[in-house]
């Protein structure tokens, strides 16, 4: 059979193609019983009466499902029909990296990138699988600006002789390929940090390392031409970082850095050492960090994180840095666990401030039942300093500031629920928001309240918004925290351009599952400031949005809806 639109392949019915590369194709389509739009990955039936072919795509089926990490593009299901072998994956509508580049990003930007990508690649590497092809195609920015690395395609196990290529043969993108794949030796993960490296490169200096008329000069110049300086072409870049960039694409892997994560750190530590000693000197008028998204409340099912609608990549205009003033996911007084680390113990509770809520004894609602008011004590969180400009409990429509009920049909639903403000998300892929009521004052003040998911907690969020201008929804800047790993990050949205201001962290002071956790936004002046349970979690400066309302909401990134939400002790005081 041929595949069409409206066809079939095992149980999946297929809707359109959505791509093709140089191993299989990708098409776009419905898993039925369950109405799910996923991506599937096709081997060309040519291809399929090749048993070494056939077991290399198996082989990726099975090490993609050895892996579960927040930055790594999973699968679903994997199977044969007709000659054909395929592969299920989360559908993604959103860009590649490779539609970003082309001008010189700050170093800083570029790391915010970088750092999910290694924790991605040291994460494989620690089970076994190098990716061998890390390259601006394969990384996937979503809509809720959630960076993914995708197509371990030709990933191979390392333990073992599992040689499923030709003898010799190059595995690998040339403008990206280390010199010991280009040799033809064993690729290990220094050759994935090398091949970061050169994007790395790329974002930085706007064009590759080494350009020529034919893939295998490019490939032959990464084993014997030297380095052009980064510098030399972009001289915004610091000599540290400049110094970084060398060694990670040393010829030789024994002189790179020890991981990839080594390697990305260090580009930090540069990055933050040059805007240290130069505090006057703004971002790199180049920057380039938005991915375009659709309305947050229509959109299509994406992976973890991912908010709605079909993304594209832009760079119409310089997106200012932010620059953190206390380091992300870390508590006062520990430090938290790093992208990739085992996540900290479910319902583990840290120590509290005095604004902190003490819901860490609650007992979690049965999955699927919302509980009673009764039946979770209701943290009291003190108010924040200055004067309250709006406190509700939800004890009752009728006295309290918000509407009684909300609704979008067949998208969202909240109001007023036995003592709390309920909020669900009806469809799979976006999220869906309430407005606090707002007044001017609101436009420097801190959004305050006790947060907590009801029923299954896996791809679900809860997150805060501020300055959200009520005729523009998607602007201002979202504070979203996911209670299932303890991870939380803090994007800025422009309309259509989202912005990652704080890459996804994982910290000790989240609640885990369906506890409560009492939630911070504080937007003042150019400051926005995100606080869990009372501890800090990240301060950046940005100003590029200065009024709007505060929102609250919850997302399902994937799965059966609905996703379900509740609030309780709301305060908005004045900063």
């Amino acid at each position: 059979m041929e595949l069409t639109a409206g066809g079939t392949l095992g149980r999946y019915r297929l809707l359109e193609r959505a791509g093709t590369g140089g191993m299989a194709e990708v098409w776009k389509a419905v898993q039925p019983g369950l109405d799910r739009i996923v991506a599937i990955k096709v081997l060309p039936r040519h291809l399929a009466s090749d048993p070494g072919y056939v077991e290399r795509f198996r082989r990726e089926a099975r090490a993609i499902s050895r892996l579960d990490h927040p930055n790594v593009l999973g699968i679903h299901d994997f199977g044969e029909d007709d000659g054909y072998t395929y592969m299920v994956m989360p559908f993604f509508g959103g860009g590649t990296l490779s539609r970003n580049l082309g001008q010189p990003w700050s170093v800083q930007a570029a790391v915010r990138i970088l750092e999910p990508l290694a924790s991605a690649l040291d994460y494989a590497h620690a089970h076994g699988i190098v990716h061998r092809d890390v390259k601006p195609s394969n990384v996937l920015i979503g809509e809720g600006g959630r960076v993914v690395l995708a197509d371990f395609g030709i990933a191979r196990m390392t333990e073992g002789t599992l040689m499923l290529s030709a003898a010799g043969a190059m595995v690998g993108t040339p403008a990206y390929m280390s010199p010991e794949q280009v040799q033809g030796t064993a690729a290990s993960p220094t050759s994935d940090q090398y091949s970061l490296a050169v994007l790395a490169y790329e974002m930085v200096t706007g064009r590759r390392p080494f350009e020529a008329e034919t893939p295998l000069a490019v490939a032959l110049a990464h084993v014997h031409r030297p380095l052009p300086p980064p510098r030399s072409i972009n001289p915004a870049i610091p000599p540290d970082a400049e110094r970084v960039l060398f060694k990670a694409l040393a010829k030789q892997p024994e002189d790179r850095y020890p991981t990839v994560s080594a390697f990305v750190a260090a580009l930090n530590g540069a990055a933050q050492q040059a805007s240290s000693s130069a505090p006057s000197r703004g971002p790199s008028p180049n920057v380039i960090v938005g991915v375009v998204v659709a309305v947050a409340i229509v959109g299509s099912a994406l992976l973890l994180w991912a908010a709605s609608g079909r993304s594209e990549t832009t760079s119409s205009s310089p997106t200012p840095v932010a620059s953190a003033t206390s380091t992300p996911g870390q508590a006062a007084s520990s430090s938290s666990p790093t992208a990739g680390q085992s996540s900290p113990v479910a319902g583990q509770a840290s120590p509290a401030a005095a604004n902190s809520s003490p819901a860490a004894a609650q007992s979690s609602p049965v999955a699927g039942q919302p509980s009673p008011a009764t039946a979770s004590p209701k943290p009291s969180g003190a108010p924040g300093p200055g004067e309250v400009l709006l406190s509700d409990n939800f004890e009752s429509a009728a006295r309290g500031a918000f509407q009684p009920s909300y609704a979008l049909p067949g998208v969202g639903e909240g109001g007023y629920a036995d003592g709390e403000l309920r909020i669900r998300r009806l469809s799979t892929g976006g999220g869906y928001a309430i407005p606090v009521p707002h007044n001017p004052d609101h436009d420097n003040a801190t959004l305050a309240v006790d947060a907590r998911l009801v029923g299954p907690t896996a791809s679900r969020l809860v997150y805060l918004s501020c300055r959200r201008k009520s005729n523009e929804p998607n602007t201002g800047y979202r504070f979203e925290l996911d209670p299932t790993r303890g991870q939380f990050r803090l994007t800025r949205w422009d309309a259509t351009v989202e912005t990652l201001l704080v890459p996804l962290r994982e910290s000790s002071a989240i609640r885990r599952n369906n506890e409560s956790n009492r939630l911070e936004l504080t937007c003042a002046g150019t400051t926005i400031e995100v606080r869990v349970n009372g501890q800090p979690l990240a301060t950046v400066e940005d100003g590029a949005h200065r009024q709007g309302n505060f929102n609250a909401g919850v997302i399902l990134v994937e799965g059966d809806p609905p996703a379900e939400a509740r609030f309780d002790n709301l305060q908005v005081t004045r900063r």
